[in-house]
């Protein structure tokens, strides 16, 4: 026996260091990888990311965290996506007065890149789109559409072009809106936000109200100065409803079993309240929100 041979026997004996060495890497290859972040139990994932997230900052914040989290895997966006899009904002038009960074890109459609407070129907079919493949998640909806102010140049011409251009929850939009809408199913809760302003009065397309009479949500809140249409039906699952400064309350209030509760700048109606407490209630007291 050669001296090698001699050297790589002592070393394989079971207290040798190629010995221990070839033992390790006879293992089965499953006890070898190391575990991952992603292999935790979902609950206890899910209570890290919640821990992790900071909760004393702002909402869009919080939302921005947790759409970078969702971009690292394909995983991690399957599961941080019942989070994101639970509560969800579809901008039809929306103005954003005032003029700061934070504002000005958040005026913007994240889809397109185009305006939110101008008409734009590629940006309305895309942002559409993304709603729909989102369906699944949404339990709180908002539907925001400010319409668009007339220009001091458009007041000075024949007005053409402002009136081709759809009014805050045109009828024009309800047939693709509804195609929409008719994909979610599992919504609680719906925010209607029209215009703020006496002119023009918001007027809600009669189809819109039967699709809320269809999704049997638990609260519906109309912000803005809405018109409502003249056959209204019944919304019995509906526990909460507001209205901001509505004209038309009194007949909104004979299509629910809600009784009646008055608050600063708008109207609730919700269970538990004496229906008396509203003939005491002046509509002068009414005024705006600041929410």
């Amino acid at each position: 026996m050669s001296a090698l041979d001699l050297k790589l026997k002592l070393h394989f004996t079971p207290k040798g260091p190629l010995y221990y060495f070839h033992r390790f890497f006879a293992l089965p290859s499953s006890l070898l990888v190391m575990a991952k972040f992603c292999d935790l139990p979902l609950e206890i994932l899910l209570d890290i990311i919640e821990r992790a997230l900071d909760t004393s900052q702002t909402r869009h914040f919080r939302f921005c965290q947790m759409n970078n989290l969702s971009l690292v895997c394909k995983y991690l966006s399957d599961i941080m996506a019942p989070k994101i899009f639970r509560t969800y904002r579809l901008r039809l038009r929306e103005r954003c007065e005032t003029k700061t960074k934070a504002k000005t890109d958040r005026s913007r459609c994240f889809l397109t890149g185009t305006s939110l407070s101008t008409w734009n129907e590629v940006g309305f079919d895309a942002r559409l789109e993304h709603l729909r493949k989102k369906a699944n998640f949404v339990r709180e909806l908002r539907i925001v559409d400010h319409g668009q102010p007339i220009t001091i140049f458009e007041l000075g011409g024949d007005g053409a072009e402002a009136q081709n251009r759809p009014a805050p929850f045109d009828s024009s939009l309800v047939p693709a809106l509804l195609e929409t809408l008719n994909t979610l199913s599992g919504v609680v809760s719906v925010a209607l936000e029209g215009t703020q302003t006496f002119f023009p009065t918001t007027r809600l397309p009669e189809e819109l109200w039967h699709w809320l009479s269809r999704l049997k949500p638990e609260k519906v809140s109309f912000e803005g100065f809405f018109a409502f249409p003249r056959s209204l039906e019944r919304l019995p699952s509906v526990r909460s409803l507001s209205l901001f400064m509505s004209i038309e309350a009194s007949r909104v209030l004979k299509v629910g079993p809600w009784p009646l509760l008055f608050c600063p700048g708008t109207m609730r109606l919700m269970p538990g309240t004496r229906r008396s407490s509203a003939r005491r209630t002046s509509t002068s007291e009414l005024e705006p929100s600041t929410d």
